[in-house]
């Protein structure tokens, strides 16, 4: 029953670090969307429209479920390209298409975030480029998207995190007097998970 009780323990501390550890890189990646959201709208107000589209951009790809940021830095790129059109500037429409279009393939994971974005950008480029070139142009074809993440790879490396987080909080609840032996299972699931983490992180990466 002690056993048990400590399992339990070990399994509630390890959730709730890997919790605060997602919650934090959560909260990064909000606060780097909006001071970079920000920071692109002051530059356009500045007329500095190669470093708004660049801020802009990388607002866009701070993706996380909720945050408003990426969507409203993917509408105001989408503003500068149709203002570049309206100018004339048929090569900057057709480059901040581009950065939209990469903005949102970069934040695929195990789905596409905006894939209505996405189908937009390529629209619009395949749209402006037979309107500049009179040539064929077919995104998909002429810059083919990058292959997805394996489902399976993904939910693998979830496992190893999950497994390396679970194994070190069982380490460290152990009591003290507890030998190797006794902690096979918490020291494999800790070395394993890592172990399994970083091949899967270091080949998807």
């Amino acid at each position: 029953m002690a056993d048990l009780s400590t399992l339990l323990r070990a399994t509630s501390a390890a959730l709730f670090v890997l919790a605060l550890v997602v919650m934090a890189a959560a909260t990064r990646l909000i606060v780097d969307g909006k001071r970079q959201w920000e920071r692109g709208t002051r530059l356009i107000d500045a007329h500095d429209r190669p470093a708004a589209v660049s801020a802009l951009e990388d607002a866009a790809k701070s993706y996380v479920p909720g945050s408003p940021y990426p969507a409203r830095a993917l509408n105001t790129l989408a503003i500068l390209a149709k203002g570049a059109e309206m100018r004339g500037e048929r090569d900057d429409a057709i480059h901040t298409w581009e950065v939209v279009r990469r903005s949102v393939l970069a934040t695929r994971h195990i789905f596409q975030p905006h894939p209505d974005w996405l189908t937009r950008a390529e629209r619009e480029m395949e749209r402006l480029h037979r309107q500049h070139t009179n040539k064929s142009f077919t995104a998909r074809n002429d810059l083919p998207r990058p292959d997805d993440p394996d489902p399976w790879a993904s939910l693998l490396l979830f496992a190893g995190l999950l497994g390396w987080g679970i194994g070190a909080g069982a380490l460290c609840l152990s009591p003290k007097a507890a030998g190797f032996t006794a902690n096979v299972w918490k020291w494999s699931a800790c070395l394993g998970g890592l172990t399994l983490w970083l091949a899967l992180a270091y080949l998807m990466g």
